[in-house]
């Protein structure tokens, strides 16, 4: 490739900047996986060993996300030696995640019924979709497109796309910089945020509501970091 098609950074910058891309999509994954469902063992397991602090892009953790952890690692005190606590997890999740009753559970975490007036399948999921074929990313049968996990998963593939192209120094990059800053801006942050205060509202368990924090936490700072990278002089 030729000099003018690669952008030409500092050795140490092009670093942090590939490592800043590598625990972003790290962190999307991980909460990809939470929010597609996991059995309630794997989930204790999960956050028991995931040290978040460690794929924070910024020196403070944001409020939102300090209150999430303080709320998980407290019911992990409590309870997260005891089978029927763990087994619990699995049925709080699905009365949260999936609408089961709409006195009892938030709408279901799909972008269209946050923005299309409770519609599924609804313009916002034909618009997700027409991103993720744009980026090669296969429908999946058995799920709508814009369920979040699905939303967050495609947020780690841009991020993992993001890291090669800084390993390449390919001035792709910029465009997936771009990508990751309008997939935010216009899709999750756009919805996410209220599903979860319904969250905070539904929960039962003290649980869930620490991981909504998280993940609302988590999508502001990342917005702002993304932001602020398609704006910096990256040459």
């Amino acid at each position: 490739m030729k000099t003018k098609d690669k952008v030409i950074i500092p050795a140490l910058a092009g670093r942090q900047l590939l490592q800043l891309a590598q625990s972003r999509a790290r962190v999307y994954g991980i909460l990809a996986v939470i929010c597609a469902g996991l059995p309630g063992e794997r989930l204790v397991r999960l956050f028991s060993d995931w040290n978040i602090s460690e794929n924070i892009t910024r020196d403070i953790i944001p409020p939102g996300m300090k209150r999430g952890l303080a709320t998980i690692n407290n019911w992990l005190e409590r309870h997260g030696s005891e089978p029927s606590e763990i087994a619990a997890l699995e049925i709080e999740f699905t009365r949260l995640f999936r609408g089961l009753d709409r006195a009892k559970s938030p709408p279901p975490p799909y972008e269209s019924v946050y923005l299309d007036s409770g519609l599924l399948y609804g313009p916002s999921a034909q618009r997700v979709a027409e991103i993720y074929r744009r980026f090669q990313v296969a429908a999946r049968d058995n799920e709508p497109p814009d369920y979040i996990a699905l939303e967050l998963d495609f947020m780690r593939l841009l991020c993992e796309k993001e890291a090669l192209a800084w390993r390449s120094r390919d001035n792709n990059v910029r465009e997936l910089l771009a990508a990751e800053n309008d997939f935010l801006r216009e899709h999750l942050t756009a919805w996410a945020p209220v599903f979860c205060e319904s969250v905070r509202k539904y929960d039962a368990i003290a649980f869930y509501a620490g991981l909504v924090d998280i993940t609302e936490g988590w999508l502001l700072c990342d917005q702002e970091v993304i932001a602020d990278l398609c704006v910096s002089d990256l040459n």
